[in-house]
């Protein structure tokens, strides 16, 4: 989040002790991941002072260290990068890549065109709530892009046709997958006389 509750009263090393006990993360590990990450996050220095006393981009910075702290097999991310100077940006890109190189599910919800097309495999466009479309980023980034430009009076038509436009790659893949099978199937059955 833009603003993390973070409890100002502890220092960061308490945060991310209490963060590593929430995720029942064992001591040893625990106390090695809080040096690796306020390392990395360029936190260390401060790790002894309140939180109340951090700027906003030491707060997101020790929100993303809580975040990794019990190294994730599912990491939401929701719009953390559109704050933060260039430098922590690229860090939590880096980040990122690493966890999903270790084969961790990455929910990343931004409005950023490059940012998707950097750290994204898939991708969904949700619009007022619902899923209307699914798939390789460049190709959702045009449906994206069709809805946002498209004028008011259009808005329903540009719509509705991604919505079929989708409906009918979900039904060609099935299809596709259901005749795949089909014929491995054929080609497995043998006839003994």
């Amino acid at each position: 989040p833009d603003r993390p509750y973070l409890y100002p009263k502890l220092t960061g090393f308490e945060f991310l002790q209490f963060s590593a006990d929430l995720y029942k993360v064992e001591n040893a590990r625990a106390l090695e991941r809080i040096e690796q990450l306020l390392s990395h996050y360029r936190l260390k220095q401060y790790s002894d002072q309140l939180i109340e006393s951090y700027s906003h981009g030491m707060k997101q910075r020790l929100a993303m260290c809580a975040a990794l702290i019990h190294d994730p097999e599912i990491l939401i991310v929701d719009e953390a990068l559109a704050v933060g100077d260039e430098k922590f940006q690229r860090k939590c890109f880096s980040r990122i890549e690493t966890i999903k190189n270790l084969g961790a599910t990455i929910l990343f919800v931004s409005h950023s065109i490059g940012t998707i097309l950097e750290l994204c495999d898939t991708s969904l466009l949700i619009d007022k709530g619902e899923k209307i479309s699914e798939g390789i980023p460049k190709k959702i980034i045009g449906d994206y892009q069709k809805l946002l430009y498209s004028k008011d009076e259009n808005y329903k038509i540009v719509r509705n046709n991604i919505i079929k436009e989708y409906a009918l790659s979900v039904k060609n893949k099935k299809k596709n997958t259901y005749e795949k099978n089909h014929c491995l199937q054929k080609k497995t059955n043998k006839t003994y006389l």
